[in-house]
């Protein structure tokens, strides 16, 4: 019978372990993709306000709106400039300028970068002062920058003990069937112990969830 829990056990950590890591895998990439667009997103928040310097400047000079994207892309690093450069390639395409500035803001819908579009798109529409207009949005975003920046600072002691929180559990677990296995064997083997692992692990996975969900919270 000792051999017989040894075993179910055995089965029960390896199709627990299996099961673990193909989620992992599978979220590990999904959260892989979402960082890259999410450093991508950041990048281009940060070029923004220089960017939009340019296009006032050019503005100013008397080009046209077109004209004056046409020259910033020429100046602005990547991914900012790839980014515009498939606005402008939309509006040769046949769209309107001020359709293809939407399309590009629907492509990120949050962050200074949405705002900066639909802005130019709106005052491009309404034939309102533009450089005026750019300036001011140049600042916003450098405040909303600088914003962003102390709120993580701030919250990096959150985020830690929410990691900690979420990570402990697991972590008490596994030490606990290594130093005291007879322990944890009725817990495994038992409907019991199996419902009660089950209901754990559904009120760490919400409490994780929520905790990222509070954490991803948008500044606007």
């Amino acid at each position: 019978m000792h051999l017989l829990d040894i075993f179910s056990t055995f089965l029960t950590g390896a199709a627990a372990t299996t099961i673990t890591f193909l989620a992992a895998g599978w979220y590990g990439k999904r959260s892989n993709r979402e960082k890259i667009s999410r450093k991508s997103s950041q990048q281009m928040e940060e070029q923004l306000p220089a960017f939009l310097d340019t296009l006032a400047s050019g503005l100013s000079a008397g080009n046209s709106l077109q004209q004056s994207m046409d020259i910033c892309i020429r100046k602005a690093p990547d991914p900012l400039m790839t980014f515009v450069q498939k606005i402008l390639l939309k509006h040769k395409s046949g769209l309107s300028l001020e359709d293809a500035l939407k399309s590009g803001a629907d492509e990120i819908s949050t962050g200074s970068m949405s705002l900066a579009l639909n802005s130019i798109a709106a005052c491009y529409r309404s034939g309102s002062n533009m450089v005026e207009a750019l300036s001011l949005l140049a600042t916003l975003c450098r405040e909303r920058s600088n914003l962003r920046k102390k709120i993580l600072a701030r919250t990096a002691q959150s985020r830690m003990q929410g990691s900690v929180i979420v990570a402990v559990p697991l972590v008490f677990m596994i030490l606990l069937y290594i130093v005291s296995p007879q322990n944890m064997i009725p817990v495994i083997r038992t409907d019991l112990g199996r419902n009660i692992m089950a209901a754990a692990l559904l009120l760490q996975t919400i409490g994780a969830l929520l905790i990222r969900r509070v954490l991803k919270q948008e500044i606007l």
